[in-house]
């Protein structure tokens, strides 16, 4: 059963790029994220790019990605 989630979840979301159905924690994760991003957001207008830097680096270590846009907004995405 494991193996054939993980096959799925590799063709589905991986090769077609369909993401599954939000759930209540999805959400919250959103939440939190746009949060986070936001106190980031603010750091590097205050030129407190420490702040900034440590913000993207923590989340990277637990293997969560930001990327700025040139529109001056911030995307990010789980690393799998």
């Amino acid at each position: 059963i494991e193996k054939l989630k993980t096959k799925y979840r590799e063709y589905v979301v991986d090769i077609l790029g369909l993401q599954e159905q939000e759930d209540e924690s999805s959400s919250k994760l959103n939440d939190v994220m746009d949060l986070v991003i936001d106190i980031r957001k603010d750091a590097r207008t205050q030129k407190n790019f420490n702040l900034s830097d440590k913000i993207r680096d923590k989340l990277r270590e637990i293997k969560i990605e930001l990327k700025d846009e040139k529109d001056d907004k911030t995307s990010w995405t789980i690393i799998r």
